[in-house]
């Protein structure tokens, strides 16, 4: 039962941040607003959510479910790939190796200490927020007229 309240609590904040994602487009704002809540997840699930899934369980649930829903990266990628033509398959199956790889990490991880795997999300997130001051995208004129057109 409590699985399913957080699921669904996600999924419906999923909408309302899907309307606010049509808002920006792909401006990279929202990447910024990504990578941040990437770099806090560590702290976010330890300090935050973990306690109050303890004491709150409901308030814990809603939290978390916003919180997490709002590092989800996987429709702006889809809307760049339509933006710039590329496959978005292939990222999604790059995603999913990637995924994979990281549980098997994780699964060994958890023998240790748990808290492990969400101080190593927050170095990952720590690294693309990295990526995200260092990578320019330059657009020529020309590109920027055609996007313009098809827009």
């Amino acid at each position: 039962m409590h699985l399913f309240l957080s699921s669904f609590l996600s999924l419906a904040f999923m909408i309302l941040y899907g309307y606010l994602q049509d808002k920006l487009g792909t401006k990279k704002n929202l990447v910024w607003f990504q990578s941040i809540v990437l770099v806090f997840i560590g702290s976010f699930v330890i300090y935050v959510y973990e306690p109050l899934l303890l004491s709150q369980f409901y308030l814990g649930a809603t939290l978390g479910a916003i919180y997490l829903g709002a590092g989800f990266l996987e429709s702006f990628t889809e809307k760049i790939s339509r933006k710039y033509d590329f496959e978005f398959g292939k990222a999604r199956m790059w995603g999913s190796l990637g995924y994979a790889v990281a549980a098997i990490g994780a699964g060994s991880l958890m023998n240790i200490n748990l808290h492990i795997n969400f101080w190593i999300a927050s170095g990952t997130g720590g690294l693309f927020l990295l990526l995200n001051m260092l990578f320019k995208v330059e657009v020529t004129k020309e590109k920027k007229r055609v996007f313009l057109i098809f827009q």
